[in-house]
């Protein structure tokens, strides 16, 4: 099966927004919990120090621990937001320019060609497919994705793509 597809930029967003969504979302909600958990034990620290006990002071050392533990992440997280960005501002500007990306789904493997070039991905070099909605993420063992989305193929063809990667790929995921 061979599919022709004309580059949307709201559609592609929406695609990275939830690559991004698999890849850090639950990362980001522990490390938002964990802040949580660091400033309780910090005031409850600080509640016992006030009351002249000295253990309060383990308290207020294992949330400060925690804290900046939340904050070296949330530094960490937010330079690679803004490098997210940039090469997705980077992508569709190219994409503007050569709008049409072909997937060809065959026994053999996927083949994918842009503006760039064309290559062949072999059906075990796969590491795992997701869905989440309504697109299918394909991974790569070196953790290239590719996307399609019911919206750009319409259903026929999303149900056909879904029905056939199934048979090729052992590792899926819903989310």
């Amino acid at each position: 099966m061979k599919l022709e597809l004309h580059f949307n930029e709201s559609i592609y967003r929406r695609q990275m927004e939830l690559l991004y969504e698999m890849g850090y979302g639950r990362k980001k909600r522990y490390y938002k919990n964990s802040n949580y958990f660091g400033l309780v034990l910090v005031l409850i620290g600080a509640l016992i120090v006030v009351g002249k006990n000295n253990i309060g002071y383990l308290f207020v050392m294992l949330g400060s621990i925690n804290l900046f533990t939340y904050y070296q992440f949330h530094f960490k997280n937010k330079k690679i937001t803004q490098k997210y960005e940039a090469e997705q501002l980077e992508t569709i500007a190219t994409f503007k320019e050569n709008p049409i990306a072909i997937f060809e789904f065959n026994d053999d493997g996927l083949k994918y060609g842009n503006h760039t070039g064309n290559v062949t991905i072999n059906w075990n070099d796969f590491l795992q497919y997701m869905i989440k909605d309504e697109n299918i993420f394909l991974i790569t063992k070196k953790f290239q994705p590719f996307v399609v989305g019911k919206s750009e193929v319409g259903e026929e063809n999303y149900n056909e793509i879904l029905n056939f990667i199934d048979s090729r790929i052992e590792n899926k995921t819903s989310r």
